[in-house]
């Protein structure tokens, strides 16, 4: 079974960060994996439903406002562990997608909200 972890990306903004952008993209090594600052977000493996990442919190408190706040950022992307870039609407349609596999097992890090199950161990 294929397991894929998740992790939004934006890119940094601040005055100092556009200076650095700057001079690195000068650079022929440039990658704009390292202009980015990572939130992960989200556990899926094959014929289970997905794990969404709580974040304690933070940024959402369900599946239907994680939508929402993924939909609503600027200058945000979602990449998995290979480095492979999806779009906000495609990690969705997938995680959606997964709501029709079987349930994880649960432990007391584990949450589920709304049918969804949500991983908190912060």
């Amino acid at each position: 079974m294929k397991t894929n972890y998740y992790e939004l990306r934006i890119k940094k903004i601040d005055k100092l960060c556009e200076e650095l952008d700057k001079e690195l993209d000068k650079l022929w090594v440039y990658d704009f994996y390292i202009k980015s600052y990572p939130i992960d977000i989200a556990r899926i493996t094959e014929g289970w439903k997905a794990v969404l990442y709580f974040n304690d919190g933070r940024y959402y408190k369900n599946w239907e406002e994680m939508k929402e706040w993924l939909r609503g950022l600027k200058g945000a992307f979602i990449m998995d562990m290979e480095k492979h870039i999806i779009t906000v609407e495609e990690f969705i349609r997938i995680v959606e997608e997964s709501q029709k596999g079987k349930e994880q097992s649960c432990d007391e890090d584990y949450i589920i909200i709304d049918g969804y199950v949500f991983y908190d161990d912060d």
